[in-house]
């Protein structure tokens, strides 16, 4: 993976401009980096090799979107506006200078947060995983509270509500981890489901997730990668990957048709890519669960599956 830089920044609207106008013309501007827009946050990203070759480049994109911002009236909001290398964990990397544009600095940054997800420059999630887990320990100290206040449907709703919703938030991405950074997320997870539902804290992990029907959290994660390359195979969802399957590459009719090839790779760190990951939690289903087109009953089927998974003897949920 070739190093890459991005910087997040955000246009600020004083007056009443449609949001539609401002994407469209921003998208429109002659820019060295591609640009991405949610709302009011914009994103530049470049790739390549040189550094300082990029670094160039952005600084020339600024100079375009300062000039397009003053004639729109708009301004940039510096104090959020800072770059991100991201590159392998071995690659080394100069230290890379600030730069200014017109009296402002914008500095390089470790850590970038985009539409929730805490994004780290060597891709590996533990930023993120941290945050999550400083959102979820607080709730297990007021449910251990509550708990002998609380309807066994009302456990269910805090812990689908406040809990869960944290474990699924983007976790195809930040679900490729290693396992050593995911463990004290599971680690939560599991004390979470015995303090709610009134488990003793010795009480065997694969016995709480089969009587509560909840997913362990390496399932949680195959399940929504799963659904995930489902809807881009199907066209259900817009993305800028495509998931192609192997009888893409032949013309012969094989039980493994419906398997999605997964791209090369030479090293530990590609296998655990984002697209490598969620192309391989599709191909562990089984070959009639990943011809089902209709995406309702993926789902069902999907949940079945697992819940399945969760009442064999041999499931491991340690």
């Amino acid at each position: 993976m070739d190093p890459k830089l991005g910087h997040p920044q955000v246009p600020q609207c004083p007056h009443r401009i449609s949001l539609h106008r401002v994407i469209n013309d921003l998208a429109e501007l002659p820019l060295r980096g591609r640009i991405t827009l949610f709302a009011d946050d914009t994103n530049l990203f470049y790739f390549g090799t040189n550094e300082e070759v990029i670094l160039q480049q952005m600084a020339e994109d600024m100079g375009t979107l300062m000039a397009w911002m003053e004639a729109n009236s708009l301004f940039i909001n510096f104090e959020k506006t800072n770059y991100i290398i991201f590159k392998k964990p071995a690659t080394v990397t100069t230290n890379l200078p600030s730069f200014n544009i017109q009296h402002h600095t914008i500095f390089r940054t470790n850590t970038a947060k985009f539409l929730g997800l805490t994004i780290d420059e060597n891709l590996l999630w533990e930023d993120h995983i941290n945050n999550i887990c400083k959102k979820i320990a607080p709730i297990i100290g007021v449910t251990h509270r509550l708990k002998n206040f609380l309807t066994p449907q009302s456990k269910r709703t805090i812990y689908f509500g406040l809990i869960q919703s944290h474990l699924n938030y983007m976790a195809a991405i930040w679900g490729t981890a290693t396992a050593s950074k995911m463990g004290t997320l599971k680690i939560l997870q599991k004390r979470a489901i015995k303090t709610l539902f009134g488990y003793n804290i010795r009480t065997d992990s694969r016995q709480i997730f089969k009587e509560t029907g909840i997913l362990p959290l390496d399932m949680l994660i195959n399940a929504t990668q799963a659904k995930i390359c489902h809807s881009i195979i199907f066209g259900l969802r817009q993305c800028n990957t495509n998931f192609n399957r192997n009888q893409d590459f032949h013309n012969y009719n094989t039980r493994s048709t419906n398997i999605r090839a997964v791209s090369s790779h030479s090293t530990t760190y590609g296998l655990r890519s984002a697209y490598n990951s969620i192309a391989h939690s599709f191909n562990q289903l089984p070959h009639e669960l990943k011809s089902v087109t209709n995406p309702n009953t993926f789902k069902i089927k999907l949940n079945i599956y697992y819940r399945t998974l969760l009442n064999a003897p041999c499931t491991q949920t340690k």
